[in-house]
């Protein structure tokens, strides 16, 4: 049985071998490489010639984020926008839909922007494999659902981080950030959120060297 299932499996396994040494992770160095399981399944995509599905990130903050109905009077219409706003993927997607509000709506208020920016963040999260954000109070807690191990040691440790970003090791791990006073939560989010995509390009640049 045991021979039939490594027979069965070969073609995969060297595309597994593949995947994991285009990566060039290393154990000794402590970068993540990701279990079997991970890399099965993308092998099993490559061989479909399909993608792996994105992350999605959810976020509940103590900010102030909607579409008043002043600014919106159709229901219907903010439903629409609602939807919209939740397909963000990028810069170029909100950025888009602001000029096509303004166009038809005049300058949107602050709970509009505040929407936006939180749209921003869900995405930009969802690409350094961020599943969940949420706050209780000054800390900001982002549930990981697939992470770098030397791109996240590279910023607990770094200056602008220390002492109030920590990792919580166990079966959902996590990063908790401390915002300090006056520090806005969407700002200070997302910066950090971007400060990991830039941890995570750089190792992966080291790798390819």
């Amino acid at each position: 049985m045991a021979e039939r299932i490594t027979s069965r499996a070969n073609p995969l396994m060297a595309h597994i071998r593949r995947l994991a040494a285009s990566r060039s992770h290393r154990h000794e160095t402590g970068e993540f490489l990701g279990d079997g399981a991970k890399l099965l399944e993308e092998a099993v995509l490559e061989e479909k010639g399909e993608k792996k599905k994105p992350t999605e990130c959810s976020a509940d903050l103590a900010v102030s984020a909607n579409i008043p109905s002043t600014y919106v009077p159709s229901n219907q219409q903010r439903m629409d926008l609602y939807r919209r706003i939740a397909a963000i993927r990028g810069q170029e997607d909100a950025s888009d839909l602001l000029d096509e509000l303004m166009d038809r709506y005049g300058d949107p208020p602050k709970p509009v922007y505040a929407l936006l920016d939180v749209a921003m963040l869900r995405a930009s999260a969802a690409r350094v494999g961020i599943c969940d954000i949420s706050q209780h109070e000054r800390q900001v807690k982002f549930v990981l659902s697939d992470f770098s191990a030397e791109a996240i040691a590279s910023l607990v440790t770094g200056a602008k981080y220390r002492r109030r970003l920590v990792v919580n090791a166990g079966e959902i791990p996590s990063l908790t950030l401390t915002l300090q006073p006056k520090e806005k939560v969407l700002e200070t989010s997302l910066a950090m959120v971007e400060d990991l995509l830039l941890a995570i390009e750089s190792g992966e640049g080291k790798g390819e060297e």
